[in-house]
């Protein structure tokens, strides 16, 4: 018969170890446990990962490159978080679609760090699963915005921008539709739609290069003779006559305006 000790184990050896032994040994294996998880090299089981919370995870220094808790994660995920505040700033000023979108991508960007936070760690935890489903949907509405606004963007890149012309009244062609049922640039001959287009009364008088009528389109009546008439059509109606001095005045830069503007009558 094996003798026993309530007050001691023995070791694979067969030596008995005194309880403080113990103790000592149960807490460097716990040690080791610990670290072999914390220094781990992915793939990781996210079984392990989920035991925890995100809070543990930054708080004991893991570093996986899914969870930005070192020196170099945490510096560059504050110059992400001052950039897009920068941005933001920046659309208050000038809300522009372009401007709408790049703060549409930056934080689709900036959120990519903190859902990993959260996604690497914690589905059993409620207060990390409540926030990934926060920046889920975050997430789903910065991607629907940005796609709203990246088709902004492209259609207005490829659609040729309106000149701002003022006109001013012109009794002659009073409320009679255009005459002409097709309309294209007697300049570049690009075919042109009736909601908006200018045509020339001067070079249309004169017959000038053999048309019945001399339309422009939007780039070539701003290279036109200033000094010819010219008459703004929408749909299929005359809005008056170009008034090229009030047309530059509109036009002109900002930062070539005077610090005290005129009000325009």
């Amino acid at each position: 018969r094996r003798p026993c000790c309530a007050s001691g184990r023995r070791d694979l050896g067969g030596r008995l170890s005194s309880p403080q032994q113990v103790s000592a040994m149960a807490v460097a294996a716990e040690e080791v446990d610990e670290s072999v998880f914390l220094n781990a090299s992915f793939p990781i089981d996210g079984d392990m990962l989920n035991l925890t919370n995100a809070s543990y995870l930054a708080s004991a220094g893991f570093s996986g490159y899914e969870f930005p808790s070192d020196s170099i994660g945490i510096v560059v995920f504050v110059v992400l978080c001052l950039m897009v505040l920068s941005l933001c700033a920046a659309h208050c000023y000038s809300p522009t679609p372009q401007m709408t979108l790049i703060v549409a991508l930056a934080n689709l960007v900036l959120t990519i760090p903190i859902s990993n936070i959260f996604g690497v760690a914690g589905s059993l935890n409620h207060n990390d699963l409540v926030a990934r489903e926060i920046v889920g949907w975050y997430q789903l509405v910065c991607l629907l915005v940005a796609l709203y606004y990246t088709y902004v963007v492209v259609s207005q890149a490829m659609t040729p921008q309106r000149p701002k012309l003022v006109t001013v009244p012109y009794v002659e062609a009073g409320s009679k539709e255009y005459p002409h049922e097709f309309v294209g640039c007697g300049v570049c001959g690009d075919v042109l739609s009736k909601s908006w287009f200018v045509s020339c009364k001067t070079c249309t008088d004169a017959k000038a290069g053999g048309f019945n009528a001399f339309e422009l389109c939007h780039k070539c009546v701003m290279i036109h003779d200033r000094a010819h008439t010219l008459l703004l059509w929408e749909d299929d109606y005359c809005k008056g006559m170009v008034d090229w001095e009030a047309t530059a005045r509109q036009n002109q830069a900002p930062e070539n305006e005077p610090l005290i503007g005129g009000h325009s009558g």
